[in-house]
């Protein structure tokens, strides 16, 4: 498998024009851009997932339902489509996605490695059962419903989650009271 290659932004998010390889881009600390699904069913819970215990960064940790890179050429938008199919197996158009805004992160994970990245988020309703996903392995240990609350709790209090950081969470959690309630 080859390695992916990412489009590089300069620090406001506008494409420069030129590419990387993945491992240059997070070595070298280079802007790009990733995408984020955050998907709820019509009880008002919000799908997470746990990152499979193979992960490099933050394995066995709770997370967003869907997020990933987007690869050179690929818009935000069509990634994120890609990465609900990748990681879960579910199937649907952009035109089923909401988008909710950007959200810009610099995460030094460790002395080799830093996340510069434009988050673009997005929601999605989705109406079926946990057991109609496929989950991808090497991403992906398992998924669960939580409400809001709990959600709000296990990412503030337990600190059991990514750490995208308090601004992103309380955009987020914010989002989504406003589109369940």
């Amino acid at each position: 498998m080859t390695e992916e290659r990412f489009d590089i932004l300069n620090p406001e998010g506008n494409a420069t024009g030129q590419s990387a390889l993945k491992s240059e881009v997070h070595q070298k600390g280079l802007w790009h851009h990733s995408a984020h699904v955050w998907i709820y069913n019509s009880q008002g819970k919000i799908l997470v997932q746990k990152r499979a215990k193979t992960k490099k960064l933050f394995p066995n940790v709770w997370d967003v339902s869907v997020a990933g890179h987007v690869v050179s050429g690929e818009t935000p938008l069509l990634g994120a489509v890609r990465e609900m199919e990748e990681e879960l197996g579910i199937i649907t158009g952009a035109e089923h996605l909401d988008f909710k805004g950007i959200y810009r992160i610099s995460l030094e994970v460790d002395e080799e490695r830093t996340e510069n990245e434009f988050y673009y988020i997005y929601f999605h309703h989705f109406g079926g059962e946990l057991s109609s996903l496929t989950l991808q392995e090497e991403e992906v240990a398992e998924v669960a419903w939580k409400s809001v609350e709990e959600l709000e709790r296990e990412v503030v209090v337990e600190n059991r989650y990514y750490p995208h950081g308090k601004e992103y969470y309380d955009f987020v959690l914010e989002a989504l009271r406003k589109r369940l309630f």
